[in-house]
């Protein structure tokens, strides 16, 4: 039985974590061997919203595998970007090079 990503009781984005929306995904992708990038924490991109890198690619077909994803979760396979757009957050590749419209200094 796949695992429902509930809409409501949420938290928004925090300095080291995307919303509560995400979470689950994100220990998902844990559990199965990607690592977020915690030491950079949150970017505020602001285009893009609150973005979580994550260092490898993000397994699409396990995500799929495992949520029934509500209509405001949207996975997008090309950008290898899963966006909430409740909360403008999301988790995104980690790719050298990016850059980020934002104040925050980025290293990694």
């Amino acid at each position: 039985m796949k695992q429902k990503i509930k809409e409501k009781p949420y938290k928004t984005a925090t300095k080291f974590d995307v919303c509560t929306h995400l979470q689950p995904i994100v220990k998902v992708l844990e559990d199965n061997g990607n690592a977020a990038d915690r030491l950079t924490g949150i970017i505020c991109d602001k285009g893009d919203g609150n973005i979580l890198l994550v260092e490898n690619e993000i397994d699409f077909k396990l995500i799929e595998n495992h949520f029934e994803l509500p209509d405001f979760i949207v996975m997008n396979e090309q950008k290898s970007r899963i966006v909430c757009s409740k909360c403008w957050c999301s988790l995104e590749k980690k790719v050298t090079g990016r850059k980020f419209n934002t104040s925050q200094k980025i290293f990694y």
